[in-house]
């Protein structure tokens, strides 16, 4: 330039320093997004809306070996590594233009994976449209259907249906379980209506309901009342003179013979047998004999009375077949709670890998904003990053859903490192959490405890540890895990504020002593509770050795 008549050389520079720093941020970002983009178990790509492959991630190549080159650009239903005939590519274009219309299209197709074999793959189409509604892009995502998936399906249909027996066997339990009281009440007002007959019947002649006889030293009947000869079903005139053995039989006769000879001797004598009735075959009686005395007080033979208790007898039978039912219902009820158990801590586990389906919709949106940056990147640099924040608070947000919801439902250090492991993670979270003073101290654990058993103490132990943060107002805790000879012990110890242990009614608001109890009771342990007002409370949990560890 020309400055009072001299020629002049003009210098601009600009501080690029943000613009640089919100470059390499937009980079680490697209790095990041790429490498869980590429390593997640799901077939993931982009496609125009006329069904060009715009991209695709690792999985999906390496399923056949394919690079990016040999797909990326071509129409999704000649891509490489689909086992086209003309029926899949229509299924495919016709599936594409719905999607193109908006439509979530779900379907089922076979893919043929690098080694040849051919799996059946859940696919499905996902249209992107911008604020006008017009779609711009679409998702394709598909994932394998194995015996896994499979038996998921399977699983949950089995929960609803232990669900709906034990809702079933619980109901018809009350039912039984009111029936048996019943009967049982009625059956003992019986007993004591029969005593007191009994009892009366001994010094009775005359009565409708018992059969009463009079026998003589030589065995032959002398009087017998009415109730008798119905019982034994011949009148009193075929009876009254004739033996004992011509009534009953020789094989009945021979049946009662040694109470026969007892009461003879003297004493009083009652029993229940069972006897052979001609023409009415075997019935239950109660007898009960006494000796026929003279004026000298000698025994001239026996007086008794002979009750048919057939009918209670059945009852008696009928009550203790009821009652093994009932046993076994309430050992199948027992089974399905322990199959609840196993089913909710499965599901728990099947959770914790499947939802993953909403964080990969998730992904999909910031893959979307990412590659709407870099088509249309802001004109100015200090925009980059504003428009970057969203993103990369998104992704923060996912990690952190991700990692918190996997482990609530099944911390995988449980399974991989052992129940220590498993606890001293658990309690460092808490620490960060809550702030409590927690301690851990493990004694004498053995070198492999079954994951049933580290499983249920791990729960007992999260627990007790949400109740202190949640009601004891407690500074400290102390966590000890021992091991003997005998079994694995598990504590819990805190100076909170405390309870009484002795009021039960505060220990059925909630489900989670009942829980640990029920947890404890399948692996044949126990749970103690201690606490006082003011004095803190102690947990302590034990599971014995069924048998050796190996």
């Amino acid at each position: 330039i020309t400055l009072k008549g001299k020629r002049c050389l003009l210098t601009i520079g600009n501080d690029i320093t943000e613009r640089k720093q919100a470059e390499d941020a937009l980079h680490e970002s697209e790095q990041r997004f790429h490498a869980i983009y590429d390593q997640t178990y799901e077939f993931i790509g982009l496609l125009t809306p006329d069904g060009a492959l715009i991209d695709v991630n690792q999985t999906a190549l390496a399923f056949r070996g394919l690079q990016r080159s040999e797909v990326v650009g071509k129409p999704f239903w000649e891509t490489p590594w689909w086992d086209l005939s003309e029926e899949l590519r229509e299924k495919l274009k016709t599936a594409i233009a719905k999607a193109a219309t908006g439509e979530f299209v779900r379907l089922r197709v076979q893919h043929r994976s690098l080694d040849g074999v051919i799996e059946e793959i859940d696919f499905s189409l996902t249209p992107i449209t911008d604020r006008t509604g017009k779609v711009t892009q679409i998702i394709p995502e598909g994932r394998r259907i194995t015996p896994l998936t499979n038996a998921l399906d399977q699983l949950r249909e089995t929960q609803a249906g232990l669900e709906r027996q034990v809702l079933e066997r619980t109901a018809a339990l009350t039912q039984l379980t009111e029936q048996l009281r019943t009967e049982i009440t009625e059956r003992k007002r019986v007993e004591e209506v029969l005593r007191v007959r009994s009892a009366e019947l001994q010094i009775t002649l005359d009565t409708a309901a018992t059969g009463l006889v009079r026998n003589g030293r030589d065995f032959r009947y002398r009087w017998v009342n009415v109730a008798y000869a119905k019982l034994v079903g011949r009148p009193v005139e075929d009876i009254v003179g004739h033996m004992v053995s011509d009534v009953l039989g020789d094989e009945g006769f021979a049946k009662i013979r040694p109470y026969i000879d007892r009461v003879l001797s003297g004493e009083r004598v009652e029993y229940e047998t069972e006897l052979p009735i001609s023409g009415r075959g075997l019935h239950w009686l109660h007898v009960v004999y006494l000796p026929d005395r003279d004026a000298a007080g000698d025994v001239i033979g026996w007086v008794g009375s002979i009750t048919d208790i057939t009918e209670r007898k059945q009852a008696e039978d009928a009550v203790l077949e009821r009652q093994r039912e009932l046993q076994q219902s309430q050992a199948q009820l027992q089974d399905l709670t322990a199959k609840l158990f196993s089913v909710q801590d499965s599901e728990r586990q099947r959770i914790a890998r499947d939802l993953h389906d909403d964080f990969s919709q998730r992904l999909a949106a910031l893959v979307l904003d990412v590659t709407s940056l870099q088509q249309q990147p802001p004109l100015l640099p200090e925009l980059i990053g504003k428009a970057l924040e969203p993103v990369r608070e998104e992704l923060q947000q996912l990690c952190n859903d991700l990692h918190d919801l996997a482990y609530r439902l099944h911390p995988p250090l449980l399974r991989h490192l052992g129940l220590q492991a498993a606890i001293e993670d658990h309690i460092a979270k808490a620490i960060e959490r809550t702030g409590l003073h927690i301690t851990l101290r493990a004694n004498n654990l053995p070198g492999a405890i079954p994951l049933d058993w580290s499983l249920c103490l791990f729960r007992v132990f999260q627990e007790s540890l949400q109740n202190v943060a949640k009601h004891a107002r407690a500074t400290e805790v102390s966590v000890r895990l021992s091991g003997s000879s005998k079994g694995v012990g598990l504590s819990v110890i805190d100076n909170g504020r405390g309870f009484d242990a002795s009021d039960k009614s505060g220990h059925q608001k909630g489900l989670g002593l009942i829980s640990m109890q029920e947890r404890l009771r399948l692996m044949n342990g126990f749970l103690n509770i201690h606490s006082r007002p003011a004095g803190g409370t102690k947990v302590c949990a034990w599971i014995p050795f069924q048998e050796k560890i190996p």
